[in-house]
């Protein structure tokens, strides 16, 4: 995902099995990443303004991006609505 100034976010998706529900989760600790940008999903309602914007945006942005990808490598049909329960995601 393109950031500002340059400086991109990438993120690995991890997949947990809930059940019969795939989970999938943002991992932004790779190495395509510098220190700052690693540090976002470390820890959740934590850091300054800045790491929390980094966080909605990777979870809004990266989170639709992620469903998109893994329904079309599984065969999925991709969703035509995305509900989310708070904020986090309204990138």
């Amino acid at each position: 995902m393109g950031l500002p100034k340059g400086r991109g976010l990438h993120a690995q998706v991890w997949i947990a099995q809930v059940g019969r529900v795939p989970q999938l989760l943002l991992d932004s600790d790779v190495e395509e990443n510098d220190r700052s940008a690693r540090d976002v999903t470390d820890r959740l309602y934590g850091g300054g303004g800045d790491h929390r914007l980094l966080q909605e945006m990777l979870l809004g942005i990266g989170g639709v991006r992620a469903i998109r990808v893994y329904c079309r490598i599984t065969g999925h049909p991709e969703p035509e609505v995305f509900h989310t329960n708070e904020g986090h995601a309204g990138f």
